[in-house]
């Protein structure tokens, strides 16, 4: 599953260009910052996959994702990030 998420994602970049451009900040902060195609852009730091620990309960998979959504982006890279879980289903 998560492989063939991963081939979608990079099959359907190259018409998706606002998701492979971060942010730049302008030095000085002499005028607002800007965004730029990354040169550097790699999908394997964007689709990721998650495993939820076993046993998964009501508790576990919601600590799982709070933690994933406590983080900031990065802002040096571009602004999105995708996880294929494993372990839970949905309700």
């Amino acid at each position: 599953m998560f492989e063939r998420v991963r081939r979608t994602v990079l099959e359907r970049l190259p018409g998706l260009v606002p998701m492979r451009r971060r942010l730049v900040d302008v030095p000085l902060g002499l005028d607002h910052t800007y965004w730029i195609e990354d040169p550097n852009f790699d999908v394997d730091f964007h689709v990721r996959h998650l495993a939820v620990p076993r046993p998964v309960t009501t508790g576990s998979w919601p600590n799982s994702f709070a933690r994933l959504h406590s983080r900031p982006l990065d802002r040096s890279m571009p602004l999105w990030e995708l996880y294929v879980t494993k372990g839970c289903k949905a309700a």
